[in-house]
């Protein structure tokens, strides 16, 4: 069977039947607790995942967790009797150890054990234990018991239906395989499309969305797949290296992509047409159908095998794809040196072309360039990684225990080392730059959910041992309330609603059918062992949708409870099982009102703040990519000398002079890139979580669908311009100073209106994320206002330079690439024009999302804020002022004297 749900399905079914010999073996059904030993068919069925290495690390944890939550409370219930209730008490460091190994902590512990396990084994073996030291340690040797058998026969199941069914998606090497060739299919598919769009303008651009959307998912998916294949040990893996060159290939593909997606704007008027891409529409045709024929002929090579043969016809198209991207680069390199010359210059109006359509139509050029390099270097990452030979070689015995010595090592090396405790993330260490927090600080931070998910166990054990210890009959069912309280209870209140609303559902539900099963058929076990494997199966098989998720695995426990409980007990057959079921479903329902009552009181963690807060931190790292790249491209032609008025001077000294020059490391801005886009699939489930919770907690955003596509298109915008500005050298560097050299009235001001729209757009996001952590600090949050005069001002300032350069005949040299008058340079104005439009573009989504926040309606079509004339406004000749708005802004920032001076200069 292909289907993996299937799979999962069948090996959990069977993993059931193989538990249940602790339950119908007559010798190990009379040693055994009743009420213990019916939990191995669901601990099978839990333990079983669609991945070898994932069962084996859940089985390996299960155990473990069983053991250390047994041994302790085992110590602790040798006290005498009167002095029980109170060592249960004072046993509240224990839950609370075992839940900081949870992964939101962020700490090596999480690779040892699953929390909710050793809480449940504790509570169970200390709370509702008998009061006999002996028989308490017969209590704990069964849950640990119970726990290994379900652990061991949901891995010796999936191991046997592998075998069976051949199937070699069960190690992670083929979901990698598989989720890599996904990539390569999305993204000749995204590529087809945007490459034959790309004069249509808008109205392909809901489509292609979609499609890079799924281009995302599918790279997310392969990261996923390749971090699950880290974790199996025991199989061979390429070079790090290797793996994370052929990650940055893929993400640099995703981001160019949304970069050329980002110029689908409203076309080209038939003028910008006629001169910037008819001249070039032979190359341009004969480039796209080199990157489609080269991304197919990838496509085929990792779905056929990496024969050789195949592996020719790949590099023989990307070949062919490199000479016709060398060819379309010196023709589009010619083409804008044509456009310079003094001749076209006048005759065709040149100097006073849009310069928003010029910007444009260059970052378009720029980026299909990048994207063709991008796909011949894909090929080189995909057989030096070599994923499709991996794919088919089987692990060795003598691999699989050296790995093993390995990866017990590499663990207690990270469990002694205090830097892999409570990491701090991306978005934190650059809040934190200034003064990093202290080792205590995080670790208050990132301990608060443990401590709340101690702290609601810890309460509801004691009220239920309290209510049992009144009465008595209650107390052989108080534990099922006591379970919500742990299971159900995650970091956020939404999370806490969806979760124990399924598991009420799910309880609802499998009551039902075990009181059917019990009524009709209570003690013929071939029945019951049918009945299991389907039950278990429909469960295991309704968990994998999403909508159903964790009330299919109730619906199996609850019909395993009642049903095998009545089998293992000694008393009537459908009565007991009709009040089993009903105390069942009362207890479940009296848990989840304790444990939703906790997550609203105990401090609680609302999934809408968390949300927001999210957002915040993504947008702040985008920021960071953005500003990072567009500034150490500006520092590369600090070296150079641009004398700058008294004004320009000041206008530096203030606004600048707390931020610092930064070059970009290629690692940092990657672990920015990553943390964005491997946090959308988190902040998408943490938005299912913040609709649950609507009607309960008040919203600082009111639409957090829109905020979460702004923040999306803003990471897609700030991907794009490190991807294409990455591949400069200091070339880049050193035309940007020619530029400012060569209009020496405006071209400083150009310069330093890049470097204040780099200093609002930082100072947005970290007033953004301070406030939304709760810290008001007055003066940081920037107005919409001052982003909407520092835009218009880049925007000026870059019309006028372009202007002067133009009238005093210096714009052939520099798209040449050289000021010496010859043609024969390299270079030119390209890092430059990419920085300014994806600057501009940056903050144009900015504004966007600036007036999603204030709960305003943005003003222009699809939500975009319109964009100022003045790059724009040059079509008929016209020279854009600078608003009345930016002359108060300019006197706010620089005083009245510094706005006269200004004043005067600008104009």
């Amino acid at each position: 069977m292909g289907d993996t749900t299937g799979f999962v399905a069948i090996t959990a079914a069977v993993a059931a039947l193989l538990s249940s010999v602790l339950i119908f073996h007559p010798d190990l059904r009379s040693a055994l607790t009743p009420g213990i030993s019916i939990l191995a068919p669901v601990w099978a069925m839990i333990t079983v995942n669609p991945s070898l290495s994932t069962t084996v690390n859940f089985a390996r944890k299960s155990i473990v967790s069983a053991v250390v939550g047994a041994i302790p409370a085992c110590l602790l219930a040798s006290v005498p009797s009167p002095f029980r209730f109170t060592m249960i008490v004072l046993s509240f460091p224990l839950p609370f150890l075992y839940a900081a190994s949870d992964p939101a902590c962020s700490n090596p512990l999480q690779q040892l054990m699953i929390p909710p396990g050793a809480i449940v084994v504790h509570y169970a073996t200390l709370g509702f234990g008998p009061d006999d030291t002996f028989l308490c340690w017969k209590v704990a040797a069964e849950f640990a018991l119970v726990f290994s058998a379900g652990s061991v026969s949901g891995v010796l199941a999936h191991l046997l239906v592998t075998a069976v069914l051949r199937r070699r998606d069960s190690f992670c090497i083929s979901e990698v395989d598989a989720s890599l060739r996904g990539c390569l299919e999305q993204l000749l598919f995204t590529a087809e499309g945007t490459l034959a769009y790309l004069f249509t303008g808008s109205m392909h651009r809901k489509e292609m969305r979609e499609r890079i959307q799924t281009l995302r998912q599918c790279i997310v998916s392969y990261e996923a797949s390749v971090g699950a294949w880290d974790a199996e040990w025991w199989s061979d893996k390429p070079k790090k290296e290797a793996l994370a060159d052929l990650r940055s290939r893929l993400a640099g593909a995703y981001a160019v992509q949304t970069g050329l997606l980002e110029t689908f704007e409203d076309g080209y008027s038939d003028r910008h047409q006629q001169l910037l891409w008819e001249p070039m529409s032979l190359e341009l045709e004969g480039l796209r159908l080199c990157i489609v024929a080269s991304l197919r002929k990838m496509t085929a090579w990792s779905r056929g095998g990496a024969d050789a043969e195949a592996s020719a016809a790949v590099l023989e198209s990307i070949q062919t794809l490199k000479a016709a991207t060398d060819k379309f680069h010196q023709v589009v390199r010619n083409n804008r040196v044509r456009l310079c010359s003094e001749d076209v210059v006048d005759a065709q109006g040149v100097r006073h072309m849009s310069a928003n359509e010029v910007v444009r139509a260059m970052s378009a050029t720029l980026t299909l360039e990048r994207f063709a390099s991008l796909v011949s270097e894909l090929f080189e990452a995909l057989e030096a990684a070599g994923i499709r030979d991996l794919a088919h070689k089987p692990p060795t015995s003598s691999l699989l225990v050296r790995s093993s010595f390995q990866q017990a090592r590499a663990f207690f090396a990270d469990a002694g080392d205090h830097s892999k405790y409570f990491v701090a993330n991306p978005a934190e260490a650059i809040l934190e730059r200034a003064s990093p927090s202290p080792f205590k600080a995080r670790a208050r931070r990132f301990l608060k959910y443990p401590f709340r998910l101690a702290l609601a166990s810890h309460i509801a054990a004691i009220g239920l041992i309290a209510v049992g210890q009144e009465l008595p009959y209650v107390k052989q069912y108080a534990v099922w309330a006591l379970l919500p309280c742990i299971l159900c209870f995650l970091p956020t209140t939404g999370a806490v609603l969806q979760k124990s609303a399924r598991r009420f559902v799910g309880t609802l539900f499998g009551s039902a059918v075990a009181l059917g099963c019990v009524y009709w058929n209570p003690r013929n076990p071939p029945a019951l062992l049918s009945e299991l494997f389907i039950v278990t199966f429909a469960g295991k098989y309704a968990s994998t949708f999403p909508s159903i998720g964790y009330g299919g695995l109730v619906f199996g426990l609850t019909w395993d409870v009642v049903v095998l409980g009545t089998w293992n007990s000694a008393v009537s057959e459908s009565f007991d099982g009709l009040v089993f079921a009903l105390m069942r479903c009362g207890m479940t329902l009296a848990g989840v009102c304790l444990t939703v009552a906790f997550s609203l009181v105990l401090f609680p963690n609302h999934a809408t703040t968390h949300f927001e807060r999210l957002c915040a931190e993504a947008l702040l790292c985008t920021t960071e990519v953005c500003v990072i790249t567009s500034r150490a491209l500006l520092s590369k032609s600090e070296s150079g000398e641009c004398n700058l008025s008294p004004l320009m001077a000041r206008r530096t000294s203030v606004v600048f002079e707390e931020l610092p020059e930064q070059s970009p490391d290629d690692v940092y801005m990657a672990e920015l890139e990553f943390s964005v886009r491997s946090g959308i699939t988190g902040r998408v489930e943490l938005l299912k979580e913040a609709e649950a919770e609507r009607w309960l907690v008040p919203r600082v955003f009111r639409d957090l669908q829109a905020l979460q596509e702004s923040s999306e298109k803003l990471a897609n915008v700030a991907a794009a311009l490190w991807r294409n500005i990455a591949v400069f050298d200091g070339e880049g560097g050193v035309r940007c100073m020619d530029l400012f050299t060569s209009a020496p009235k405006h071209g400083p001001v150009l310069r330093l209106s890049i470097r204040r729209m780099q200093e609002v757009l930082r100072q947005a996001a970290l007033g953004l994320a301070i406030q939304l952590r709760g810290v008001r600090a007055p003066g940081v949050v920037v107005s919409r206002q001052k982003l909407q005069h520092s835009l218009e001002a880049l925007e000026y300032d870059f019309a006028m330079t372009r202007q002067e350069v133009y009238e005093n005949g210096s714009m052939l040299a520099l798209m040449s690439g050289c000021l010496d008058g010859s043609l024969n340079g390299s270079g030119g104005l390209d890092a430059l024009y990419m920085a300014i439009y994806g600057l501009c573009k940056f903050a144009t989504v900015w504004l966007k999302t600036d007036a999603l926040l204030s709960s305003e309606e943005p003003k222009a079509d699809e939500g975009v804020v319109s964009r100022p004339p003045s790059l724009n406004s040059l079509e008929e000749g016209i020279v854009p002022k600078c608003s009345p708005i930016g002359m108060r802004e300019l006197e706010d920032d620089f005083g009245s004297v510094v706005t006269s001076s200004a004043s005067s200069e600008l104009n």
